[in-house]
């Protein structure tokens, strides 16, 4: 029989995704209260991956992805989830624009293996955490990189977005003490 034991903490993330410069502020602004100080932020990337959003959000989306610190526990993604939805909610209520929605947070967390995403939608690769949300590993640590799934979105298979999260995957590594 398998003891049971806590899990390591992991390094929270959220990528934010807006065509309105001060959404993405303001939901960093959110981010940072809730998870503490941004300690890393990619590149601003056009996303153009996809017309998903376009009709929601409107044309022009921007996305950028943060990692925070200190170290938490993954048990926490749920309510991490369940709150970065009441802050597109307030943020949308406030902007005042064309679009239904001015901004989309994705919160998760990296680990040494693994990206983790939550979400509201169930899918077959997703497992349920509780409080209607859905976990997703989103790419797997191998050979040195992270690796995309068939069901990787495709903003996260882009180079650029893999290469930012090895860099907050090896902030992780040095922050939990893993050599």
């Amino acid at each position: 029989m398998g003891l049971t034991a806590e899990p390591r903490p992991v390094k929270q993330i959220a990528a934010v995704m807006s065509s309105d410069p001060a959404a993405i502020a303001s939901a960093r602004r959110s981010l940072e209260a809730v998870l503490g100080r941004a300690d890393l932020e990619s590149d601003l990337f056009d996303f153009e991956w996809t017309d998903y959003y376009l009709g929601e959000m409107g044309p022009g989306l921007k996305r950028v992805f943060l990692s925070f610190g200190p170290l938490a526990s993954p048990a926490g993604l749920a309510d991490l989830k369940a709150a970065t939805n009441a802050m597109e909610r307030d943020i949308s209520a406030c902007a005042g624009g064309a679009a239904a929605r001015a901004v989309n947070i994705d919160p998760g967390y990296v680990d040494l293996q693994k990206v983790v995403l939550a979400s509201t939608k169930d899918r077959m690769h997703r497992i349920y955490i509780g409080r209607g949300i859905y976990a997703e590993v989103a790419l797997c640590f191998m050979r040195g990189e992270f690796r995309p799934f068939s069901w990787t979105y495709p903003d996260l298979r882009a180079e650029p977005v893999r290469a930012f999260l090895a860099e907050v995957r090896e902030k992780y590594r040095r922050e939990c003490g893993n050599p």
